[in-house]
């Protein structure tokens, strides 16, 4: 039987691929074995000339999941651990770095 933390990580990597799926984008998920802080990228599909092919714009993202997010109007509150922050705020001050963003799975 897997861990709560496994079937946490499980559903917010299937809902972030539906959500890419939909939004005619390709999702790549990074292996389990490495991470080294993002969790995997979406990129941009477009018709060149009749076909379809990356169009070389991704977005990298950071999966995370929880049953402890507070909402106020449209604020959410989440508790994130000191090495993401770090890791996304470094990220953001790179000029040319791919960008990244936090996506949080709410497990209610």
């Amino acid at each position: 039987m897997l861990t709560e933390e496994h079937v946490k990580e499980d559903l917010s990597r299937s809902y972030v691929q539906a959500v890419g799926a939909m939004a005619g984008a390709i999702v790549s998920i990074n292996d389990r074995g490495l991470d080294y802080g993002m969790d995997g990228s979406f990129h941009e599909v477009s018709i060149i000339d009749g076909y379809r092919v990356e169009s070389g714009i991704t977005l990298d993202f950071q999966l995370k999941a929880t049953t402890r997010i507070i909402t106020h109007d449209e604020c959410v509150q989440f508790s994130l651990d000191v090495r993401t922050v770090n890791m996304l705020a470094a990220r953001s001050q790179r000029c040319f770095s791919t960008p990244a963003i936090l996506i949080i799975l709410n497990e209610t």
